[in-house]
């Protein structure tokens, strides 16, 4: 029996930031699975996991906006049926009205979701799936209206609580399966969307490569007595991560005569001024910025530190996080865990028996 042939259609691929859905991906390659990847974007500059570049050889970009194939990927679905490409069109347009700059992104992205549509259908692709509420998920449902090709979409909190009700009602309306990582998310779509019977949306955690994470458990040592307590943090430098209550509680800890060091692994656009907190606090030989840095890197900072700390909290525009990959990391790496009771991370973490949740 021939394998299935599944397209994984994502905004960028490599992504430091989406680890959980290289796992995924990787995890799928193992079983009787032909996995395709459909990039809408090319990688962006910086550092690469190491193990997305073994997925290189079966990821395909989106060709370029004077690119003769992209054009001819358009003139191809025009002769065919041009009732289906122009509705596709006008359905992508129609629903991202509510949303100017989004719109924006639709229609540049409007061709390359039809040469994509093309090369899933010459390349037999039997299914499509997709992470987040976003220009992705606008491409996949194009390829379903242009080849017949059904989607699942995996729905994060991102596009979630940030997007208008209406564009998400209109994003999963036709996807044949939702998975959300979360209970908490799961009651938000089907209070979005009552018209999906609620066997149709289903929690998938995302999961983890458990041997590797063993072995950290194993080779974590004991700080000796003394020494300062070693904390980390990862995410990107965002609002919803809440950093600053993390540097915060860093100077009380300066105060207190507590000795400790903490490293915060990301990048972001608030790096600026979580730079001028921690040198308003005078902090600059204990809190350290370390940047984006590739997951081996991360793994031997959770080797090395006592205890994993995300004051997560909802953003001003509505934005938070679901349920923290580096979290769920953090806890099977085997350190102690801080965070706040946000969307779906007291599912994760029981206060007081698996970690701590600080309102």
């Amino acid at each position: 029996m021939a394998p299935l042939t599944v397209a994984y259609l994502l905004s960028r691929f490599p992504k430091l930031s989406e680890t959980f859905i290289l796992n995924e991906m990787r995890f799928l390659r193992r079983y009787d699975v032909d996995l395709q990847i459909f990039s809408m974007l090319s990688p962006e500059p910086g550092p690469v996991h190491r193990e997305a570049y073994a997925l290189l050889d079966v990821t395909h970009y989106g060709a370029r906006p004077l690119s003769p194939a992209l054009w001819q990927a358009q003139v191809a679905f025009l002769r065919r049926s041009p009732r289906r490409y122009w509705g596709a069109w006008a359905w992508a347009v129609r629903t991202s009205l509510v949303e100017p700059s989004f719109l924006a992104r639709v229609l540049v992205l409007f061709p390359r979701s039809v040469y994509f549509a093309g090369k899933m259908e010459a390349m037999r692709v039997q299914h499509v799936h997709t992470h987040f509420i976003w220009t992705q998920t606008v491409a996949a449902e194009i390829v379903r209206r242009l080849t017949g090709i059904p989607y699942t979409v995996t729905v994060h909190a991102f596009g979630l609580y940030r997007r208008h009700p209406a564009v998400v009602q209109a994003h999963l309306r036709s996807a044949a399966r939702i998975v959300t990582i979360s209970h908490y998310n799961r009651r938000r779509i089907l209070e979005l969307c009552p018209d999906r019977a609620p066997d149709e949306v289903v929690v998938i955690h995302n999961g983890l490569e458990m041997p590797r994470f063993a072995a950290l458990f194993r080779e974590r040592g004991q700080a000796s007595p003394g020494s300062p307590c070693r904390i980390l943090s990862v995410g990107r430098l965002e609002e919803k991560k809440g950093f600053p209550y993390l540097i915060e509680a860093c100077a009380h800890l300066a105060r207190r005569g507590i000795a400790f060091r903490c490293d915060i692994v990301g990048e972001g656009r608030l790096r600026s001024s979580l730079e001028a907190l921690i040198r308003q606090h005078g902090l600059e030989q204990q809190v350290t910025l370390r940047g984006a840095l590739p997951h081996d890197a991360v793994l031997e900072l959770y080797r090395q530190s006592d205890l994993f700390v995300l004051p997560c909290v909802v953003a001003h525009d509505g934005d938070r996080d679901g349920m923290p990959q580096v979290l769920v990391e953090a806890m099977a790496a085997g350190l102690p865990v801080v965070s706040t009771p946000v969307t779906g991370i007291p599912e994760l973490i029981a206060d007081g028996e698996r970690g701590l949740l600080v309102p």
